[in-house]
């Protein structure tokens, strides 16, 4: 029998962190087993309301915690967020739950959605980090896993 390890420690003095799930793609990879939707056109407005509305709504939860340490976006796609929208978001943890001066704010990017100047959209939107979904740089595995980037 594997011997027991002991419980990471957890509370306000171990460090604090947001994941902010957008759901949306250009298209869904056959593998994703994440909760995703094809973008097409949505009214993406309702969604970002609701998420600065459940950042305002956790305040009060965790009175005890420090700033964030980070924030993470994740997905689905959520490069192609608005970087405004992003900004607000951002904002909302800020506001809400405080953010420590070196925060790392990272966002999800597929290959194909970056460019230099939305780079630097998401850089004055307040992201620090992209984490890049490139899964292979195999062409015949990026065609098997339904990619839409080249290795190139």
């Amino acid at each position: 029998m594997p011997k027991a390890t002991a419980a990471l420690p957890y509370g306000p003095d171990h460090g604090f962190g947001a994941y902010i799930h957008w759901p949306y793609c250009t298209r869904i990879c056959p593998y994703c087993d994440f909760n995703v939707y094809a973008a097409k056109t949505r009214n993406t407005a309702p969604l970002v309301n609701a998420l600065c509305a459940d950042i305002t709504a956790h305040r009060t939860r965790l009175p005890e915690h420090p700033p964030l340490g980070s924030i993470y976006f994740g997905g689905g796609t959520p490069s192609l967020l608005d970087p405004g929208d992003i900004a607000r978001l951002i904002t909302a943890c800020r506001d809400m739950l405080g953010l420590a001066r070196n925060a790392e704010v990272t966002l999800e990017a597929n290959p194909n959605t970056i460019t230099p100047d939305r780079a630097a959209e998401w850089s004055a939107a307040g992201i620090t980090r992209l984490s890049i979904g490139i899964q292979s740089l195999n062409e015949e595995a990026l065609t098997f896993l339904g990619r839409d980037h080249s290795a190139e």
